[in-house]
C-alpha cells in the first residue's frame, strides 16, 4: 500500500507544496521501485494483515483481488487524514525513505503501528502483537 498512498499523498498535497517538493515530481521513480516488489512482498504483507485485523481473507477471493482491495482501503483510510499542515512532514519523509531498500519499509510500517498502537484502552482496529510481547 505504500505505494498508493504516497500517489495519493502526491495529488492531496501538491496545491500545499511548493515547486521544489519531492512529492511535486521525484516520487515517481520510487513508486516505481517500491511497485516492482509488490509479488515478493504480497505474501507477507497478507499474513500481517490478517493478523492485525483478525480476520483471514475471505474464500475465493484471488490475491490479486485481496491485494487491490488491502491497497486501496489502505491508503485511502491514509490519505483521508492528511491535512495541508501535514504534507510538509509526508514530503519530508518520503524524501527521507526514497534512498533506503524496499525491505525497510515493511519493517517502517511495523513499528510505526506499534508505536501507535501502545496505548491497550486505545480504540485500534487492531494490534500486531500484545504490548507485553514488544
Amino acid at each position: 500500500f505504500v505505494p498508493s498512498f504516497i500517489e495519493g499523498a502526491a495529488r492531496k498535497c501538491e496545491p500545499s507544496l511548493g515547486a521544489g517538493a519531492f512529492l511535486r515530481a521525484d516520487y515517481r521513480a520510487m513508486v516505481d521501485r517500491l511497485r516492482g516488489e509488490t509479488d515478493r512482498s504480497w505474501p507477507s504483507a497478507r499474513l500481517a494483515m490478517e493478523k492485525m485485523t483478525g480476520t483471514p481473507m475471505p474464500e475465493g477471493v484471488s490475491d490479486a483481488t485481496a491485494r487491490k482491495l488491502l491497497e486501496e482501503t489502505v491508503s485511502h483510510e491514509l490519505v483521508g487524514e492528511l491535512a495541508a499542515e501535514d504534507c510538509a512532514a509526508v514530503d519530508s519523509l518520503v524524501r527521507s525513505l526514497s534512498p533506503l531498500p524496499t525491505e525497510n519499509f515493511g519493517a517502517m510500517v511495523t513499528a510505526l503501528v506499534q508505536l501507535t498502537s501502545d496505548d491497550e484502552d486505545a480504540d485500534m482496529p487492531f494490534r500486531i502483537c500484545s504490548a507485553g510481547a514488544r
